[in-house]
């Protein structure tokens, strides 16, 4: 069935050549196509056919980070933004959306807004500015910081020493070895800790790492102390040899702990340290000590060496020798053996 339109024409009052509907329907979509297109590249406003329910702007609160920006067109769209802190998600598409204005984050600021731009563009190339606005954060971020990263001592040190946590929040203190003595372990805010190590009663550096830590937030400060150092013994000297004792003195440079004993050690194998007997000096001024070694065998070689014993360990000194002598006496046969 054909459908027909007549146009009344006011001026000469007399009915015009009828229409159809498929003329009427091909007009119409002619001015739908025109309106996606704009004479200028760039206009302040757009017809409500292409974008409206928005208005020429959005703001964002300074301590969130989004919101939504509602678009309603009749064509292709594209999104982009001008500033770099702004993104838009989806950043295209065809008709009504619902865009999500994503921020970098809270304003970093809690006096000023920060300020960027939508731009909208049509499938056509007509261009729409939206105001995008963050309002002043009132979000104050967490910060945790130390005045130093390392702390050494020596191997025993009655010294203590001190760092500073800057802070705006609650904090707590851990460490790694529990040598590591430290004071207050949490607080709240700017704090002075005192730190102090227990002594090192070995040979070997050794290490720690302190952790400051306020949620997310982490600050190490490493410690180290020195290794302690045993005493250190001379050369043996042989005093005087008889047939049955031997007088022997040495003299000790003490270590990082003073020595707690002092003495001699001998045996008639060339390793006194591990197999001999003992003898603890009856002197010791500590720099030097003697002994008599006694309920020695006559004409025997014997060997002989110092130690000293400290908190670390005992150190042993060089090995020496001597031979006990052999005296004829009174009434003894002094005939040869042959």
């Amino acid at each position: 069935m054909l459908v027909c339109s007549f146009i009344y024409d006011l001026t000469t009052h007399k009915i015009m050549k009828p229409l159809s509907l498929f003329y009427l329907f091909a007009l119409s979509l002619s001015c739908f196509l025109a309106s996606c297109v704009e004479t200028e590249n760039e206009v302040s406003q757009l017809s409500s056919l292409w974008y409206h329910g928005a208005g020429d702007g959005v703001i964002i609160n300074g301590d969130n980070t989004e919101t939504t920006l509602e678009l309603k067109a009749e064509c292709g769209w594209q999104l982009t933004t001008d500033g770099g802190w702004l993104t838009v998600m989806p950043a295209s598409g065809m008709g009504n959306a619902t865009v999500t204005v994503v921020a970098d984050g809270p304003n970093p600021s809690h006096d000023n807004n920060r300020q960027g731009t939508v731009i909208f563009t049509t499938a056509d190339g007509v261009k729409k500015r939206i105001s995008v606005v963050q309002t002043p954060s009132t979000y104050i971020p967490l910060t945790l910081s130390v005045n130093k990263s390392l702390l050494s001592f020596d191997a025993t040190n009655e010294l203590s020493m001190q760092f500073d946590i800057v802070s705006n929040t609650g904090w707590t203190i851990s460490a790694d070895q529990p040598w590591v003595i430290f004071t207050p372990a949490s607080g709240d805010g700017p704090a002075q800790i005192t730190v102090h190590c227990l002594d090192n009663l070995t040979t070997q550096d050794r290490s720690c790492t302190l952790t400051v830590a306020s949620g997310d937030l982490r600050q190490q400060v490493a410690i180290t102390q020195k290794a302690a150092e045993l005493p250190t013994l001379s050369a043996l000297s042989i005093l005087d040899v008889g047939e049955t004792k031997a007088s022997v003195s040495a003299t000790i440079v003490q270590g990082t702990f003073v020595a707690t004993e002092c003495g001699f050690v001998w045996s008639t194998s060339p390793n006194p340290a591990s197999d001999g007997q003992k003898c603890k000096a009856l002197q010791n001024d500590g720099t030097t000590f003697a002994a008599t070694l006694e309920g020695l065998a006559k004409k025997q070689l014997y060997y002989v060496c110092a130690y000293a014993v400290s908190l670390v360990g005992t150190v042993y000194g060089q090995v020496a020798t001597f031979t006990t002598l052999s005296i004829p006496h009174e009434g003894d046969d002094k005939k040869p053996d042959f």
